[in-house]
């Protein structure tokens, strides 16, 4: 007796909110087309009084990816007597070239003169100076070892 209650109440509910549905339908494809269309176009009584303004930006502030400082140069390129042009001129930064160094894994330290790890998947045992793929054994501490690839020194903590 309750669920036949319930679908007494119900039944009129989903019937409203098809009908809706299906208007919405019919209006959107068999409805007027002359709809109501807001005018975008203003008018102005008084154009003469209208003031325009004019901006101008000063574009001399820094690169904020590159981090470049603009300078501005002065250039003369009319006799003394005409007034001097001012140009921007960049001046970018000097780039360190990219060394890619070869992956190294440090196995350990035989002794202080000695180290043995791996370099681009080749097992090597290196002495204090030697060299294997490029990359020299320069010295080893407690905590690290340090290696010397294309004139650039780095430390490989041990683990």
């Amino acid at each position: 007796m309750k669920n036949k209650k319930l679908a007494y109440i119900l039944l009129p509910v989903v019937l409203l909110v098809w009908g809706i549905v299906g208007y919405k339908l019919y209006v959107k494809f068999f409805g007027e087309e002359d709809a109501i269309v807001a005018s975008t176009e203003i008018v102005s009584e008084d154009k003469a009084n209208a003031i325009t303004d004019h901006f101008e930006i000063a574009n001399n502030y820094r690169d904020p990816f590159l981090g470049n400082a603009v300078r501005e140069a002065v250039v003369s390129s009319q006799p003394t007597t005409a007034p001097l042009q001012r140009q921007t001129v960049v001046i970018p930064p000097v780039m360190k070239p990219v060394v890619y160094w070869p992956a190294i894994k440090v196995g350990g330290i035989v002794n202080e003169k000695k180290f043995m790890g791996i370099i681009s998947g080749k097992n090597v045992l290196l002495s204090k100076g030697e060299q294997a793929l490029g990359v020299t054994f320069v010295k080893s501490s407690k905590d690290s070892v340090w290696f010397k690839f294309s004139n650039e020194q780095k430390a490989y903590p041990l683990k």
